[in-house]
């Protein structure tokens, strides 16, 4: 049995061989091989860039540059590192499984260093520029000449620097952070003495002046000529109370310096020339409208002008400037000023083109409805207007304006200014459409039946007129129980009804049916006519082939309140009663338009339908439905939109509501809207173009209540009835009811 103090040995001897055995292991692990850094220890005159390697694989290198020992939550190294100041580096690798590198270290100073002289010391014979440099982008040079030491407190260095006499230069470079460069010093030598100076640089002047003559060197006497002979000791000599020369006229000054001691100077020539100021005009040239009065001045004294007025270049030998000069053509200006020993002036030029002013006029192109007289002006004096009223350019023979020009058909006016010697204005053009109103077919007041041309035809109350595809005129000559085809050169023909007042259907035959007050039309795409025959309450269709039928009959308890029909380009036939819209499509289905165009309150209003007295319908190539309303009360034009909304484009909502009752309306092949005024008694009716952007009104033509004469839109007199816009444009057809004729309102 073991006792304890053996057991104690045993277990002792066992950790002494476990320690030994584990110092073997750790001895055994390597190192990782110590970095090396490409910069050694040293003190540096331009930034370093510092390499650190490793020779150990994969090995971190991690580095502080501050003296502080390297570990491995130091900066780890992984590019070149730029060095631009004092610096102590410790560089330390490590490696997973191995054993932490030594220390590798280096201490990078810097020194700047020294400027540079552009010329060595020594002694020269004539004086020059020294410049001073330095290797460094920002660094900054001080110098001394008194022998003192530079520091940032002496000369900063900024351009060469002038050596004419015995110098000494000290400089030194200071640099960022980095210690001064040590100074440069050197000695210069001077044996000739400099050559005098101005203090205004030789050129050319326009006046005279005096410039100072001097000598860098202290004591030294200066000598010199004006008239570019070479100077002596026995020329003039500067006083050193007023060291100045005078320049009044063209000058070659030659000087040289003299001293005790030196060598002289060298000759220097300086060279000035004095010029005559070019001359100033009052007025510069380009293009005038009227005659010009010129003016010429210099501020050189005692020069004197000379000009040319033909665009030759002035001399001594030209005219002399003495005063005002009145320019009424075009000319070409030329002047130059002269004076004794001076460089004559820059030639003044400026040209002067005179062109009439383009004329005034008090009509400007547009539509007319009366006769107009044309005033013709310009601000140019002395001028002839010469026009033309046919659309050809005018010219000096065309016919002399005298006077105001009556325009009282469409007409193109072109006018120009015409002055000998100017060029002529520019033409101006203006194309005036005077709306004329002109009996198409029918004799105004004859109230009766026959087929023609023109006056040999006659009517009997016409209502309601359409365009078929051929731009035929389709009459219901409601007095006379017949539908009437017009062509556009007047011819009248009968196309329906016997003239016999009744019901018939004529066999299916149209010229051989019967009407009772044929009064509203509608054509469909086909060129079917449909026509109301009021007192037959019934809508009957003419077809293209001249039969009739029966379209629609109104129920026999509905009022005969029919006012107007269109079709829209779905051959949709839109009906319009005084108080509703009727819809009947092609398959003859029939429905009730019901947009409450008008608020409960309105006076005449139907609470069934919303309505108040329509008067009237037209459609647009866009399918949207403009209607009127035409009682005192209304007066309103409405929109039903496409898309089934409404909107009220004048009228009732209008904060000015006009003073005269909306009757037609009308719409052409550019979608352009037109309606008819006219007063409560009809005295006169006017065709308006309708602008929706300003919600108003341009007048087209206005005639007034009488017997059907012709003429100017304005003095025409007409019993009015429907119109219709032509489709060829230019041009409106209207029924003038009263007069039972067919009449053309156009201003061509």
């Amino acid at each position: 049995m073991i006792n304890k103090k053996t057991l104690l040995k045993k277990m002792n001897l066992v950790i002494l061989v476990l320690f030994i055995s584990s110092c073997e292991l750790f001895n055994d692990i390597k190192e990782v091989e110590r970095p090396e850094i490409s910069v050694k220890s040293g003190i540096y005159g331009l930034p370093q860039m510092v390499i650190i390697n490793c020779n150990t694989s994969d090995s971190v290198i991690f580095y502080t540059i501050d003296g502080t020992e390297p570990d491995n939550t130091s900066n780890i190294y992984s590019e070149p590192l730029e060095i631009s100041e004092d610096t102590y580096l410790k560089v330390i690798a490590e490696k997973s499984g191995m054993k932490g590198s030594s220390i590798a270290e280096s201490k990078i100073n810097f020194k700047v260093s020294e400027p540079i002289f552009s010329v060595k010391e020594g002694s020269y014979k004539n004086g020059f520029t020294l410049e001073l440099s330095n290797v460094y982008k920002d660094a900054i040079i001080y110098y001394t000449t008194d022998y003192s030491t530079p520091s940032d407190l002496s000369t900063l260095y900024e351009e060469p620097i002038l050596i004419h006499k015995d110098t000494v230069i000290k400089a030194r470079v200071f640099y960022s952070k980095w210690e001064p460069s040590e100074i440069c010093e050197a000695y210069y030598n001077i044996t000739t003495v400099t050559s005098p100076y101005t203090n205004i640089n030789p050129g050319v002047y326009n006046a005279s002046f005096s410039t100072y003559l001097l000598c860098r060197e202290k004591d030294s006497v200066i000598y010199y000529t004006t008239d570019g002979s070479e100077p002596d000791i026995n020329s003039s000599k500067i006083s050193p109370v007023n060291p100045t020369v005078s320049i009044t006229g063209n000058t070659v000054l030659k000087t040289f310096s003299v001293k005790e001691g030196m060598d002289n100077s060298p000759v220097v020539q300086y060279d000035f020339i004095l010029q005559s100021e070019k001359p100033k005009i009052n007025i510069a040239g380009g293009e005038y409208n009227n005659p010009q009065t010129i003016y010429l001045s210099t501020s050189t004294p005692k020069g004197v002008i000379y000009y040319t007025l033909d665009g030759s270049v002035p001399t001594a030998a030209s005219v002399l400037y003495s005063g005002p000069l009145k320019i009424e053509s075009d000319t070409s200006i030329k002047a130059v000023v002269i004076k004794e020993n001076w460089d004559n002036s820059e030639i003044l030029e400026e040209k002067f083109v005179f062109r009439v002013k383009d004329l005034s006029i008090n009509y400007k192109s547009d539509y007319y409805t009366q006769a107009i007289n044309i005033l013709l002006e310009s601000e140019t004096s002395d001028i002839e207007i010469r026009y033309t009223l046919d659309g050809s350019e005018p010219d000096k023979d065309s016919t002399l304006y005298q006077g105001p020009i009556l325009i009282d058909r469409t007409q193109t006016l072109k006018a120009i200014g015409i002055k000998d010697g100017w060029n002529p204005s520019s033409i101006i053009t203006e194309e005036f459409r005077i709306w004329k109103l002109t009996t198409l077919a029918g004799i105004a007041g004859s109230h009766s039946f026959s087929d023609g041309t023109g006056i040999e035809a006659r009517f009997n109350k016409p209502t309601s007129l359409v365009f078929d595809s051929e731009e035929n005129i389709i009459v219901s000559d409601s007095g006379n129980h017949r539908l009437r085809k017009v062509t556009k050169s007047g011819i009248v023909t009968t196309i329906a009804g016997t003239g016999l007042q009744g019901y018939s259907n004529g066999e299916g035959i149209a010229l051989a049916a019967s009407f009772n007050n044929p009064t509203v039309l509608a054509i469909d795409s086909s060129d079917n006519i449909y026509v109301y025959d009021r007192e037959n309450n019934a809508i009957r269709c003419i077809t293209n082939l001249g039969e009739i039928y029966d379209f629609y009959v109104f129920p026999s308890d509905s009022g005969k309140t029919v006012v107007d029909m269109e079709f829209d380009t779905d051959n949709n036939l839109y009906i319009i009663e005084s108080l509703n819209i009727k819809k009947i499509t092609p398959d003859k289905i029939v429905s009730n338009i019901n947009p409450r165009l008008f608020p409960p309150n309105t006076a005449g209003y139907n609470g069934a339908t919303g309505f108040v007295n329509l008067s009237s319908i037209c459609i647009d190539k866009d399918n949207n439905i403009y209607i009127t309303a035409s009682s005192p009360y209304e007066r309103t034009l409405f929109e039903i939109h496409n898309d089934g909304g409404v909107s009220t484009l004048y009228g009732y909502s209008n904060p000015n509501p006009p003073s005269f009752s909306i009757g037609d309306v009308e719409v052409d092949r550019d979608n352009k809207l037109y309606v008819y005024l006219y007063d409560g008694y009809r005295d006169y009716k006017s065709l308006n173009y309708y602008n929706p952007s300003t919600r108003s009104f341009t007048l087209i033509s206005k005639g007034i209540k009488g017997s059907g004469a012709d003429g100017v839109v304005n003095n025409a007199t007409i019993i009015p009835g429907q119109y219709r816009a032509d489709p060829s444009g230019n041009r409106f057809y209207m029924l003038d009811y009263g007069n039972s004729t067919i009449r053309v309102v156009s201003w061509n």
